[in-house]
């Protein structure tokens, strides 16, 4: 459980089953408009992956289920960029395809901050480099399909084995 003053905004529970290879976590998140996410994970014990008992261990997912709309708005940033915004009250991340990095504001990079930079892979695709503390933590190949009505947004994080895949479809 996650509470900032009195209000709990995460509540998450994990279940181990019996033979110790799948984990499930049950993630509730309390919105400041009062609203409710639900994400419901499944996990199995990856290959190699210390046959312990408990939930120690590194774990892949497999299964993921959400009751929210998760939502990304992008739009243009001055000439060169753009602007990509979440639901869920994150701040707008702007980026250019000029090499440099940008924080989260799109400001100047502050030493020890999170930053994004940005490069175009063709006319459908780019792709975006996240830092933290000067280290890659992820990158994103985000790529529109060539009717503009789906994109699929690709995530490798550094720590993890495999990527997230994430399908979003145009609204209007």
């Amino acid at each position: 459980m996650r509470k900032q003053g009195d209000r709990t905004v995460v509540d998450a529970n994990w279940k181990l089953s019996d033979d110790g290879k799948t984990l499930t976590d049950t993630f509730l998140g309390n919105q400041p408009d009062g609203s409710t996410s639900r994400v419901d994970l499944v996990y199995k014990r990856a290959d190699g992956s210390a046959a312990s008992s408990g939930i120690p261990g590194t774990w892949e997912t497999t299964e993921e289920k959400m009751d929210t709309a998760y939502e990304i708005e992008i739009r243009p940033y001055q000439n060169d960029g753009l602007t990509f915004q979440a639901s869920g009250g994150v701040p707008p991340n702007n980026v250019k395809f000029d090499g440099k990095e940008y924080s989260a504001a799109g400001a100047s990079p502050v030493a020890g901050s999170a930053t994004t930079s940005a490069r175009r892979l063709g006319d459908h695709s780019i792709e975006l480099t996240k830092k933290l503390k000067g280290k890659i933590v992820e990158t994103r190949e985000i790529t529109i399909s060539p009717d503009l009505k789906t994109l699929t947004m690709t995530r490798h994080l550094v720590d993890q084995r495999l990527p997230n895949v994430l399908i979003f479809d145009r609204e209007g």
